[in-house]
C-alpha cells in the first residue's frame, strides 16, 4: 500500500462522524448489526471500510448528521495517522503473524484505532486487550463478559443474557434473534453500548436486533441432509473462535478443523478438544496433521484419541463427516486455520462446503 492510502481521505475529512472498529475476531458483525440497528432506528448512516464498501464512493452522500460505521483492519490501520471520534476494539487474537512477524507488531496495529484520539473521543474496549497505561488519550469504555467491573458488562443470569451500561439493563431476547452463542452476544453489548452514547431507547433498539440477518459462513445454519444439521463457520481462522462455535453449538457430534497452517500456537484448542464432548474431531490439510501431531507427542492424556480423523482435503472430510456423522445431531465446520492457499478466502472455503455436503 502506498502512502496515499485512499482511507485516509474520509477520515480526514469526517472523522468526528466516524464510528471505527477493529478486532481480530466479530469486526464484521459488530460493523453490519450497528448499520443495521442505527439505520432502522432512523439515523442517516453509511456502511464503509474493510467489509467491502470502497469510503471514497459515498463522500458526496456524508452530511453533517450522517453516523459513518467504518469497518476497519489491521493492514488499513497500520497505514492512519487519525483515529475515529469512537474506536471499538472488540479483541485482540494471535493472527496474521504471517505478515506481522511478531504479535507486539500486530497488536500495535491495531491499537492505531485510539492511538491518534483526544480527550473528546470514545474508545470502547475488550477488557481482555486494555490499552497500556497512559497510552489512549480519549474517554475510555471497558467492555467485558461476566465483568462487574467493566463499565459495559454483557453476562448470563439465569438463563437469559443481559447487558448493563451506565444505568441501563438490557435483556437479549435469544429466542427471538438469528445471531447465536456468547461471542455474538457480546458483540451484541458493544453494539448496545454505542447505541446507548446517541441516544437509541432500548424499544427501538430491541426492533432492529431481530430484523438482523447475520453474515454468512460465521455459524450459519446450513440447512438438513439425512438427519444431520449442518453448520458453516468457515469464518473462524483462530483458536478462540472454534472453541466459542463448539460451546454454542452443543449438538455438534462431527467438527471439521484444519487449513493453512501459519504457525500459530494450537495448544488452547488442543486442550479443548480433549476435554470436549465431540465425538468425531476431524483434522485437514497442513494445521490438521500438525495438531494430530502435536496430540500425540505431547498430549499423552488426550482423552480417547480414537475420536481424531485424518483427511487430507475439505472434500475428503465431508465425506467422511456424512458417514459417521448421526442423524439428530450436527456437523460443523469450524477450521481454526486460514484458507489462504487451498481456497482464495474464506467465503469461497464455505461455499465449497455447502456444495459438498449438499451435492450441489
Amino acid at each position: 500500500m502506498q502512502d496515499s492510502f485512499p482511507d485516509r481521505s474520509i477520515f480526514r475529512c469526517f472523522r468526528d462522524q466516524i464510528i471505527g472498529i477493529t478486532g481480530t475476531k466479530g469486526k464484521s458483525t459488530v460493523t453490519t448489526l450497528l448499520y443495521h440497528l442505527l439505520k432502522n432506528g432512523g439515523a442517516d448512516t453509511l456502511l464503509v471500510g474493510n467489509i467491502g464498501i470502497p469510503c471514497l464512493d459515498h463522500l458526496e452522500e456524508v452530511k453533517p448528521e450522517t453516523k459513518i460505521v467504518f469497518e476497519l483492519s489491521c493492514h488499513q490501520l497500520e497505514y492512519m495517522t487519525v483515529s475515529p471520534h469512537i474506536g471499538i476494539l472488540v479483541n485482540i487474537h494471535e493472527e496474521h503473524l504471517d505478515h506481522y512477524g511478531t504479535m507486539d507488531k500486530y497488536v500495535e496495529s491495531k491499537r492505531r484505532i485510539f492511538k491518534n484520539q483526544n480527550k473528546s473521543d470514545i474508545l470502547i474496549c475488550n477488557v481482555q486487550c486494555l490499552p497500556e497505561t497512559g497510552t489512549c488519550p480519549s474517554m475510555l469504555v471497558r467492555a467485558g463478559m461476566g465483568e462487574a467491573e467493566a463499565e459495559l458488562n454483557v453476562s448470563e443470569e439465569q438463563g437469559d443474557t443481559w447487558i448493563r451500561f451506565r444505568d441501563r439493563a438490557f435483556r437479549i431476547p435469544g429466542d427471538e434473534i438469528k445471531l447465536l452463542g456468547q461471542h455474538n452476544y457480546f458483540d451484541i453489548g458493544i453494539a448496545y453500548c454505542v447505541c446507548v452514547i446517541l441516544g437509541m431507547d432500548d424499544e427501538t433498539f430491541s426492533e432492529g436486533l431481530k430484523t438482523y440477518d447475520p453474515l454468512p459462513h460465521r455459524l450459519q445454519y446450513l440447512g438438513e441432509k439425512d438427519g444431520v444439521k449442518y453448520y458453516d463457520d468457515s469464518i473462524s481462522t483462530i483458536c478462540d473462535t472454534t472453541i466459542q462455535a463448539l460451546r454454542t453449538l452443543a449438538s455438534t457430534d462431527t467438527v471439521l478443523i484444519g487449513g493453512m497452517d501459519r504457525g500459530i500456537d494450537y495448544r488452547e484448542l488442543i486442550e479443548y478438544l480433549s476435554l470436549c464432548p465431540v465425538p468425531h474431531i476431524i483434522l485437514m490439510e497442513s494445521t490438521g496433521r500438525r495438531i494430530y501431531q502435536e496430540i500425540y507427542k505431547y498430549y499423552p492424556g488426550f482423552e480417547n484419541k480414537a475420536r481424531l480423523i485424518l483427511a487430507e482435503h475439505l472434500e475428503d472430510g465431508v465425506r467422511r463427516a456424512k458417514e459417521i456423522t448421526r442423524p439428530g445431531r450436527s456437523c460443523l465446520l469450524s477450521p481454526a486455520a486460514a484458507s489462504y492457499g487451498i481456497f482464495k478466502n474464506f467465503e469461497e472455503r464455505g461455499e465449497a462446503f455447502a456444495r459438498l455436503v449438499f451435492d450441489r
